[in-house]
């Protein structure tokens, strides 16, 4: 199959994922990046990221960003998670995302740092909820959740986005940013699932200040300075989430990460905190075994 997301870095080996732990995954398609040539010695947790509704054709994250994580911060592999549904890469099929994501956050040999941006950071924390409540404690060295939205919760930035999307010349932009014209389904499609979703139970019935004390993943938020989830929203979720508050906004508009000058420092600093050495010996044994 033609994957329309790429990755050709210089000294980093890249290949696509279609199962995790076994199993075949039915609504994401990953891209693995890793050192060329391996690490002499120990390695840090692996990274898995998830993109926000756009999903676009460059990659959310930048290739800045992979290329810190692996030669500045030692992660054995990073994984890019992005949607693909009936055959069609940008697609977006919540259920089977989610339903992804939960085996992915169940099943993880080492542990993971998890990190979703935007709609991707609602999906990861669904998945996490969802197999917190199969698994009490999971394999997941520690998620970060960028710029969440959660519908019902709206900045003034998020109605006057979300209303410039109307326009057909804005569309056109979307477009030929994302590399796809799924978009405007995208988000339709994954509003239409959170009003009769568990997860929008589970929120609405957060209360802040009474942490939710079954939910065991250490779980940190960062929004930019103007974002499109309200205060109120950010009360509950981190209730939701068990976290404390959030970290110092990135600069500017609600964007992609691959816009954002300090995303490799940010980003870093939050892998390093939660990631876990790994000997390299351990990891080859296991992936032979």
């Amino acid at each position: 199959m033609d994957y329309l997301h790429q990755r050709d870095i210089t000294g980093i080996d890249s290949r696509y994922l279609t199962q995790w732990a076994g199993r075949s995954l039915e609504g994401l398609y990953l891209i693995e990046s890793t050192l060329t040539g391996g690490y002499p010695g120990n390695t840090r947790s692996p990274v898995f990221l998830v993109p926000g509704v756009f999903d676009p054709v460059r990659g959310e994250y930048g290739e800045d960003l992979i290329c810190h994580l692996l030669k500045e911060c030692g992660c054995s592999a990073v994984y890019e998670a992005h949607f693909r549904s009936q055959g069609e890469c940008g697609l977006l099929d919540i259920e089977s995302v989610l339903h992804d994501l939960t085996h992915i956050s169940s099943d993880q040999d080492p542990a993971c740092v998890m990190i979703g941006l935007s709609g991707g950071a609602m999906a990861l924390g669904a998945g996490l909820l969802m197999a917190s409540q199969q698994q009490r404690e999971l394999p997941v060295a520690g998620a970060l959740l960028i710029s969440p939205y959660f519908t019902g919760y709206d900045t003034l930035f998020f109605r006057f986005a979300h209303k410039i999307l109307e326009s057909e010349e804005s569309l056109r932009k979307v477009t030929r940013h994302s590399g796809h014209d799924k978009v405007p389904q995208n988000i339709e499609n994954s509003l239409a699932w959170y009003e009769t979703s568990e997860l929008k139970h589970l929120f609405e019935a957060a209360q802040p200040n009474r942490p939710n004390a079954d939910f065991l993943v250490p779980v940190e938020t960062k929004y930019f300075r103007f974002d499109v989830f309200s205060r109120k929203g950010r009360a509950k979720l981190r209730a939701l989430f068990n976290c404390g508050p959030s970290q110092k906004p990135f600069p500017g508009l609600h964007r992609g990460l691959f816009r954002v000058k300090t995303a490799n420092q940010e980003v870093g600093k939050f892998v390093m905190k939660y990631s876990k050495l790994n000997r390299q010996q351990d990891i080859v044994k296991k992936k032979i075994a």
